[in-house]
Order: structure tokens, then C-alpha cells, then sequence
């Protein structure tokens, strides 16, 4: 359980786990993005892409806080 001073910290935290979540959603949304890619309409693969693009640059926010801490 974090302790009090930690909970209202604004410093990021940085773990393996994040960079596992991160990874397993970035997953999840590259096969969302192929699924709705031959519906006629544009709107879905639009938002999909958006966020999975968000999600890649905290991604590498997160790999360059595991490497150099």
C-alpha cells in the first residue's frame, strides 16, 4: 500500500508493470484497429488509432524511465 507522502506525489512512477499493461492494451487495440478496419464507416478506426497512438508515446516515456531511471 503506497504511503500518504506518495499518494499525493505529482513525480511519475515507473515499473516493469506499467511497461506490461501498456504493451498488452497496445495489443488489444492493433487487433481493434484490423477489426473495424472494412466497416464502411471512419469514425472507429479514427478514435482507435488516436488513442493506440497516445498509448505508443507513454510507452516510450515509460521504457525510458526503466532505462535510466
Amino acid at each position: 500500500m503506497p504511503s500518504a507522502a506518495a499518494e499525493g506525489s505529482s513525480a511519475p512512477t515507473c515499473s516493469v508493470e506499467s511497461g506490461t499493461v501498456l504493451a498488452s492494451i497496445l495489443a488489444v487495440l492493433d487487433v481493434a484497429e484490423k477489426a473495424v478496419e472494412g466497416l464502411p464507416i471512419y469514425g472507429p478506426k479514427a478514435v482507435i488509432s488516436s488513442i493506440r497512438t497516445v498509448l505508443q508515446s507513454v510507452k516510450v516515456q515509460v521504457v525510458d524511465c526503466l532505462q535510466f531511471g
